[in-house]
């Protein structure tokens, strides 16, 4: 079951099972008592040698230290003493009829609505024994008859209960609680079990928190998507220490029923562990597309982050993107990055990375706060064009990163070659001006749109250039940066626990919820529901004479008198359709019938000598 599907053994061996239990019936049909030998000592060989010889060969485990075929084994000595029993006193004489019906009680009765409570034993009881009697009725009319003959034994034994209590006596204590209190308490049990059961309460669930995670990066636009880069590795995965619990608390990022060690710190590294390759032709087309802003108006920056987890079985890795799109100065910004010998090397984007992340076991990442976004530096690393490499480099330090007062438009930052010697042009590249990008249609439900000098790519070989504007400010670009030391993506996921899976598969609460509900509730509302159709027919006195009357239909089967058999079936039939000579052959014969009758004719007359 842990790998969601039955093993092919156990569906044999249940299969042989099933198939012990049919033959087992059709002989009993049969009445070959020489055949349920034969049965039985097939049986008795296959389960011996089964369970002494080829499942501890499986399993490589004796049968003495196998504790479960152990018990597996007592049972099978019970079936097969029941078996022998069959055998030694024969099957029963003068008609096969039902073994409950012979002796009709309280508990009989009991035993007998737990049987038909069965699914589909009742139903595959009476179309085998249609399939192997000879009989003059159809499969329906059969059907009609067995559920005839068991829903008045169970009558019958209720009647007998009744009996066992004087008329107007109250309902002894034992009787209330077993028919009233309990199932009252089964009930509020199927409507809060299950919530409680997929509740934070429950202390059978287990933890799932992250085991990797990994981060890549892509280009989607009208002619296709490029893949920039990925980040398969971490650098540091933790639980949340004490000081970080009680800020996300008091941010609201942890809940209330969240538990502590369910929050874990995430840094994936900065680096990639593949060279960044891309066809020339594919290379090419990206930058055209990048920088014919009028014909491709549209082109986001997507950032996919995936989070593996111990579960659910189906569902062990989650995916979560981040979406950006980008405007014309950006577009522009990124094409001169890939455009080779061009001096840049560095991509400022704002906003890139959400940094408070909920994995649930079902679903879908959701962003806790979009206010709380990770900025970082895109950077292209390399001297030469076969061993160039991408960085991602976060402004996030290791503590809790502060909330933007207002959404901020993701802006890009270029970073001139005169800072840092990372990337270097080739000696015969000479200085040149990079064409100003086609100016956009304006749209209303566009960004405005940049200046002509805002559109126009900057010279790459101006060293003189020592500040570069941000989102609302000026960056300092004068001093080095250090490109070997840089904190690589960080995320704070809170993972929802998960609970043992049913049957090795994965689950939806509400789902599973409303089909269990619903499943219940619709079994009891056909167990208490259209009483009002069934008292004529459970509310009787005396039934006695039909279930006798049903016996007679199975001894003419029995006896081959078809003709016979079919004659009293429809007469059957006649008398539950006829309310009037249904109440005729069920009406009281014992005393109280008769008490009651001379007390109505007694309170008759004394009435009359009254007027």
């Amino acid at each position: 079951l842990d790998s969601n599907r039955f093993s092919g053994r156990m569906v044999i061996c249940f299969f042989i099972q099933l198939l012990f239990i049919v033959l087992d019936r059709v002989i009993f049909l049969l009445n070959s008592l020489f055949l349920k030998v034969l049965l039985h000592y097939a049986s008795v060989a296959y389960w011996l040698s089964m369970i002494f010889v080829v499942w501890p060969q499986m399993t490589s485990i004796l049968f003495l230290q196998n504790i479960p075929l152990r018990w597996f084994f007592l049972l099978k000595l019970v079936s097969f003493v029941v078996s022998a029993t069959q055998i030694y006193y024969g099957y029963p004489h003068g008609g096969r009829l039902r073994q409950f019906h012979r002796a009709p009680g309280v508990y009989n009765g009991m035993m007998f609505k737990a049987y038909r409570a069965i699914p589909f034993a009742f139903e595959m009881q009476s179309l085998l024994d249609w399939a192997c009697n000879t009989t003059s009725l159809d499969v329906w009319e059969s059907f009609t008859l067995d559920d005839i003959y068991a829903s008045m034994y169970i009558v019958q034994c209720n009647i007998i209960y009744r009996k066992q209590r004087r008329r107007g006596e109250s309902q002894p204590t034992y009787r209330k609680f077993t028919s009233g209190s309990f199932p009252f308490l089964a009930l509020i049990f199927v409507l809060f079990g299950p919530l409680y059961l997929f509740s934070s309460a429950n202390p059978a669930q287990n933890s799932n928190n992250v085991l990797s995670a990994s981060l890549s990066a892509k280009i989607d636009g009208p002619l296709g998507s490029y893949n920039l880069f990925s980040i398969p590795s971490v650098a540091s995965i933790r639980e949340a220490t004490e000081s970080e619990l009680t800020d996300l608390t008091a941010m609201n990022i942890v809940q209330g029923d969240d538990k502590p060690t369910s929050v874990q710190y995430l840094e994936l590294n900065p680096f990639t562990d593949q060279l960044f390759q891309i066809s020339p032709p594919a290379l090419g087309q990206l930058i055209s597309t990048l920088n014919d802003t009028e014909k491709y108006p549209s082109m986001t920056l997507a950032a996919e982050y995936s989070f593996t987890r111990p579960g659910p079985s189906t569902l062990k890795t989650i995916v979560g993107t981040s979406r950006h799109q980008l405007n014309y100065r950006q577009r522009a910004r990124l094409a001169q990055l890939l455009t080779p010998d061009s001096g840049t090397f560095e991509i400022f984007i704002p906003n890139l990375i959400p940094v408070f992340l909920r994995l649930p076991a079902t679903g879908e990442i959701s962003i806790i706060n979009r206010n709380y976004f990770t900025s970082a530096n895109l950077r292209l690393n390399g001297e030469r064009k076969d061993s160039m490499f991408w960085a991602l480099c976060t402004e996030q330090g290791d503590s809790i990163p502060s909330a933007s007062s207002e959404p901020q438009e993701n802006v890009i930052e270029l970073i001139s070659e005169s800072n840092v010697q990372t990337r270097k042009p080739t000696k015969s590249s000479k200085p040149e001006t990079s064409k100003p990008s086609p100016s956009p249609k304006s749209s209303s439900s566009r960004s405005p749109s940049p200046s002509p000098s805002s559109t126009k790519i900057p010279e790459t070989t101006q060293k003189t250039q020592k500040t570069q504007k941000t989102h609302g400010g000026i960056r300092d670009t004068s001093q080095k940066e250090d490109r070997t030391t840089c904190k690589g993506p960080q995320f704070f996921t809170i993972s929802n626990p998960i609970f043992p899976e049913l049957g090795g598969t994965s689950y939806s609460i509400i789902g599973l919820y409303v089909t269990v509900v619903f499943a219940i509730g619709r079994f009891v509302r056909l167990s208490f529901s259209g009483q009002l159709e069934r008292v004529i027919y459970e509310q009787l006195h005396e039934v006695d004479l039909l279930v006798d009357y049903c016996e007679v239909v199975y001894i003419a089967r029995y006896s081959v008198q078809y003709e016979l058999e079919e004659e009293l079936y429809r007469k059957l039939v006649k008398i539950f359709r006829t309310p009037e000579l249904l109440i005729r052959l069920t009406r009281r014969r014992d005393k109280d019938d008769v008490d009651l009758k001379e007390t109505s004719t007694g309170s008759a007359s004394h009435a009359n000598k009254q007027q």
